[in-house]
């Protein structure tokens, strides 16, 4: 009796001290580093999470993370404005298909956009490689080159300190007169991010507008040429022709300044930058609008050297 009676405690001590049910086993988990741009969208940031080993699609789960708006403030998701459409694994390298609105990421972003999908996915046991599809068709860069596949040798380290690196330069702009009849050409000094082209600068400097005005805040001699309120999609080079490409509200000109002044100020700014005086503007990736009821912006616009052009 005693000795069933010792069997019975050891039996219900036994039990008190196992997890109850299948809820108390223990769940494997993998870390990751799930790759973020850092707000000023200058390099990218990693920030560890966990993925339970039963989840049925690691792709997808690091796809949804990608998407997330992190905890951190000074973290931003790479995957914002497009989404991806597909995936498929073959052999070691992981297919991704994201939607036509990919293309309209401007170039400095998209490659560091593409760096931070990249170096998450290749983490991924059994994928080594990547490759980018857009709407099912091959991806290009801003040059016009096949991308093709991709592993972290692909990139110059984006997660380097170099990409926050900081030059100073001189751009020579244009801006309008304060009556809007001619330019005034303006020597710009500035301190910029290094990983920014000047291409896009010169755009971004003649959206800030002219820096000289009196106590009143009223400009005095230069005058802005673009609607403040623009934003830049991109600004890229093929077969000799810069694209501008911008917002809706470039359309909208808010100044009192001929449509000869605006468009010819931004080309001959962009046109002191080095090899290509040629410019082509688009809205939002539209070139068939008619910009101020003068010129449809599929004209090629080439530097203007017929207006009076006075200094600052």
């Amino acid at each position: 009796m005693r000795k069933h009676l010792t069997i019975s405690l050891l039996f219900f001590l036994l039990l008190a001290i196992l997890p109850v049910g299948c809820k108390g086993a223990v769940e494997e988990h993998n870390t990751y580093q799930v790759y973020y741009l850092n707000r000023e969208e200058s390099r990218i940031l990693p920030m560890p999470v966990t993925i339970p080993e039963a989840v049925e699609s690691t792709v997808e789960t690091l796809l949804a993370k990608l998407q997330e708006a992190p905890s951190y403030l000074e973290y931003k998701a790479p995957i914002q404005s497009f989404e991806c459409l597909s995936y498929e694994k073959q052999g070691e390298t992981l297919n991704l298909n994201f939607s036509e609105s990919y293309r309209k990421l401007p170039p400095t972003n998209e490659v560091l956009i593409r760096a931070a999908i990249v170096y998450t996915m290749i983490q991924i046991p059994g994928i080594e490689h990547v490759v980018f599809q857009i709407g099912g068709e091959v991806l290009f860069d801003s040059l016009g080159n096949t991308v093709g596949v991709m592993n972290a040798s692909t990139f110059l380290d984006s997660t380097d300190s170099n990409m926050t690196d900081y030059e100073e330069g001189k751009l020579v702009l244009y801006f309008a007169n304060v009556e809007g009849t001619g330019l005034v050409k303006v020597n710009r000094e500035l301190r910029y991010n290094a990983n920014i082209s000047l291409d896009k600068l010169v755009v971004e400097q003649l959206i800030a507008g002219p820096t000289d005005k009196n106590v009143h805040g009223e400009y005095t001699k230069a005058f802005p040429i673009i609607n403040p309120t623009t934003k830049i999609v991109s600004v890229t080079t093929k077969d000799g022709i810069r694209y501008v490409t911008v917002s809706q509200e470039f359309m909208n000109q808010n100044y009192h300044v001929s449509t000869d002044v605006a468009l010819s100020g931004i080309v001959n700014s962009l046109a002191e930058l080095p090899n290509i005086n040629k410019v082509q503007f688009l809205v939002e990736g539209d070139s068939k609008l008619n910009y101020q009821e003068k010129y449809f912006l599929s004209t090629i616009f080439e530097r203007n050297l017929d207006l009076p052009i006075e200094s600052e």
